[in-house]
Parts: C-alpha cells; structure tokens; sequence
C-alpha cells in the first residue's frame, strides 16, 4: 500500500519513472538538474511536482524535509552523482529505518569512459554507495550492463 507514502525520483528526466510511481499511488516528486527535462516533464502532465535541483553542487530544496521521505529512486542517473554527497544527502531525507533507495544503474569496469549520455558506475562506486547502508540490502544483475539496488536506511 503506497497512499500517503512520500517518494523522490533523483535525475527523473522526462519523468517517465516517476509517473509510474504515481500511478502506484507514491506522492511524488521528481528532481533533475536539467531544465529541459523538467519541462518535458511537466509537459507530459500528471499530479507530479518536477523541481530543479543539482545534487552534485546544490543544496537539498527546502520540501525535502529531513527524515520525511519513504522511497527515493534513481534510474540511470547514480552514474552522474557524487556517490559520498548522494550518501550524505539520502541519510538526511530517508525515514530512519524504513526508507529505501531503489536504484538501477549501468555497472562497468571502465566507467568513465562511455560518454555524457551513457555513462555507469564502476563497480568500486556502486560498494562505496552500499557501505553506507543497513544491512538489509539487495542488489540484482538486470540484463549484462544493468544492476539493481535496494537499501533500507540505517535507523536513527
């Protein structure tokens, strides 16, 4: 059961993510550092609000109260984030105990070198993210390039 549930989608571009999330009954908001894509976004309609935020250099929009959020998801977009700044940031947000962060990323050993549009994390990023986690954590091989993540928040 969803309703009421909070939800953030990091890097959310076109939102097409988090509109299936709100379609889920998630109460959600959609985060990216493009302007252009906030405005596809938000062309695309839906009870979404879409908000500009940087996380690499910006600091947290004031809605995003700490400890207030139950699920943030990141689809494709951890490759492109500071993985200690996004650490510090989902501790703050996540409710103790019981928020999540549910991520797909692209995996390679040679990340860094696949482009500004498709780029992965090395596998060495992706456990520098997890070590920061409970231990209740789940990660998933999705296709040949692709891995899942589900990490609960540590408790208070």
């Amino acid at each position: 059961m969803t309703a009421g549930r909070v939800a953030v989608d990091l890097g959310c571009g076109s939102g097409l993510w988090t509109r299936q999330l709100a379609k889920q009954g998630w109460s959600m908001t959609g985060y990216d550092y493009s302007p252009t894509a906030l405005r596809r976004a938000r062309a695309r309609g839906g009870d979404i609000t879409y908000t500009l935020w940087d996380i690499n250099v910006d600091q947290a929009p004031r809605a995003l109260v700490p400890g207030s959020v139950d699920l943030v998801a990141c689809r494709d977009a951890l490759a492109y984030l500071n993985v200690a700044r996004l650490a510090v940031e989902l501790r703050r947000l996540l409710k103790p105990g019981t928020g999540r962060l549910y991520a797909m990323t692209p995996v390679d050993s040679c990340a860094g070198t696949d482009g500004p549009f498709a780029r992965s994390m090395s596998p060495a990023d992706l456990d520098r993210l997890c070590a920061h986690w409970h231990d209740d954590q789940r990660r998933f091989r999705i296709d040949d390039r692709h891995v899942g993540v589900l990490l609960r928040a540590p408790a208070a």
